[in-house]
């Protein structure tokens, strides 16, 4: 509970935007060799950015979790078909 004040409480950072999130994650697909399908998702949930690919469909999903100040990719799963 602590740590949530205390990123509550913190002076804001600047963000990433979603282009770049979605440039990340398009980066570290065609790095691990993983297909991009459009449709694309990306959402916010505050203390991370979440894009996930072929959102039309289950399974064969790629999703990213993104740090939103620095851009890095936090996790990426690749989910079975």
């Amino acid at each position: 509970m602590m740590a949530f004040f205390k990123r509550w409480l913190a002076p804001s950072r600047e963000r990433i935007s979603r282009e770049q999130a979605l440039q990340n994650a398009l980066a570290e697909c065609n790095r691990l060799g993983w297909p991009w399908r459009d449709p694309v998702m990306v959402q916010d949930r505050g203390d991370k950015l979440v894009v996930i690919t072929n959102t039309s469909c289950v399974g064969g999903n790629a999703s990213f979790i993104i740090d939103p100040v620095d851009g890095h990719i936090v996790k990426a799963t690749l989910s079975a078909r």
